[in-house]
């Protein structure tokens, strides 16, 4: 039986069928593999190669978006964001944090293998298109398909996290792989709901970003501080304030392009924070 799949993705990247089921063949040797510094270490990218890049973004364009997330994520979401996720937490006693370790790399092909069954492909273009959004059994952080599929694997993680926070009056939300609880009691019940939920769901929770924090210390989420609305951090809010009057008096010196972002970031931020403390 003719593929289907392969029919489409040979007409949109014009090639033949013959050649693109070549490709396919050894599709885990198209990736430029490379490392970029992060904080604590190192982060490893796997980058598809440009046919590749293209068949993935047709893959997720017309077949992956269809998949709706859930409604507690708010990474790689359309009409959600850091801002969105942050104002979750705003204004309460507790926030408490934790990291799945090494999220893309361990998502494994068997977490997928349902996806293609709910977009109507057979077995053997839905085979084709999990090799295709993988590499070497896993997601491959650098593919233009692996936030969404990332988002789609966590949905039951969300949907149970979700749960239990509507039984203890808490709030959960989710930014990737950083998952969020807060409330106004027992934040030693939602830090151990957090961690018996990831561990369940198949993943490691990373010990170095668990995080209980109260209102007498600084709570972060996703870069933004909430404990009174949600804000950049005083001490980036002041440095910008004085480059801004720096600037305005002709004595700034330094790479201005780059200031001007970080100001842009934070006055839309502030809108943000507007517009959705106003919605709730």
């Amino acid at each position: 039986m003719r593929s289907k799949l392969l029919k489409s993705m040979a007409a949109h990247l014009g090639a033949g069928e013959d050649e693109l089921r070549k490709r396919i063949e050894v599709v885990d040797t198209a990736y430029s593999v490379f490392r970029i510094p992060k904080r604590r270490g190192y982060r490893r990218i796997e980058a598809p190669h440009p046919w590749l890049k293209t068949i993935q973004r047709f893959l997720l364009d017309h077949y992956l978006v269809h998949l709706p997330v859930h409604l507690a994520s708010h990474a790689f979401c359309r009409e959600r964001s850091i801002f969105s996720h942050a104002c979750r937490h705003a204004d309460l006693k507790w926030v408490v944090t934790v990291d799945i370790h090494k999220f893309f790399p361990s998502v494994k092909r068997s977490m997928l293998e349902r996806l293609p069954h709910e977009f109507g492909l057979n077995q053997g273009d839905g085979e084709l298109l999990l090799d295709l959004v993988t590499r070497k059994g896993h997601l491959p952080q650098g593919a233009p398909t692996s936030p969404h599929l990332g988002n789609l694997v966590l949905r039951d993680l969300d949907q149970h996290l979700e749960t239990a926070a509507l039984e203890h009056a808490w709030n959960y939300s989710r930014y990737a792989d950083d998952l969020v609880i807060s409330g106004d009691e027992n934040p030693q019940a939602m830090l151990a709901e957090l961690k018996r939920a990831v561990s369940s769901a198949g993943f490691r929770v990373n010990p170095a970003k668990c995080r209980i924090m109260g209102q007498h210390q600084r709570q972060w989420v996703t870069g933004l501080v909430v404990n009174r609305g949600m804000k950049l951090p005083r001490d980036q809010r002041r440095l910008l304030r004085a480059v801004e009057h720096r600037m305005r008096n002709g004595l700034f010196e330094g790479d201005s392009l780059a200031l001007r972002g970080q100001i842009a970031f934070r006055d839309f931020a502030l809108r943000q924070e507007q517009a959705l403390l106003d919605k709730i």
